[in-house]
């Protein structure tokens, strides 16, 4: 189920962030943080469902780089792509401001995770981390489209095969 993926993506977010404590560049860090911001797009702006995607997938794949790990990033930046993917088609139809208030509301859970980053403090940053992946967790198993979907999904057939074809 999604809320799998989404724990083993915290799994690795987590150790991320223990490396990227001590390896990450001030200038990685500012980029994070630049990431996690552009996340959090303002009511009735102009961000379409593509750019709010896009934000999300940035930040996340910015924050497992700052591990200076490259099979981590990797693992982490297909995860990330992987669910995307079920979210928006679990959501096709739904409006960009609604893409903009559903990434805006863990908007502060992804700031803290930066802060701590910035800190370098590991704990508080697994914290951190597990909290933004526990708020995500919850938030999908309350849509049935993706509470039940599955890898074997026909939405995720062309995903899965441009993935596995790179």
């Amino acid at each position: 189920p999604t809320f799998k993926v989404i724990a083993d993506l915290g799994m690795l977010n987590t150790y991320a962030g223990r490396l990227a404590v001590e390896r990450a560049t001030d200038a990685e860090i500012a980029e994070v943080r630049a990431a996690a911001q552009a996340t959090i797009p303002g009511p009735g702006g102009d961000a379409s469902v593509d750019d709010v995607a896009d934000a999300l997938i940035r930040f996340l794949t910015r924050f497992a780089e700052a591990a200076h790990d490259r099979l981590l990033a990797a693992l982490t930046r297909f995860l990330v792509h992987l669910v995307v993917e079920l979210e928006i088609s679990s959501h096709e139809r739904e409006s960009d401001e609604f893409w903009r208030r559903w990434s805006a509301s863990a908007g502060s859970l992804r700031l803290a995770m930066v802060e701590r980053l910035e800190d370098r403090d590991a704990e508080k940053l697994a914290a951190a981390v597990t909290e933004y992946h526990d708020v995500v967790t919850e938030r999908i198993k309350t849509i049935p489209a993706l509470r039940e979907a599955r890898l074997s999904d026909p939405a995720l057939a062309a995903f899965l095969q441009r993935a596995v074809s790179r």
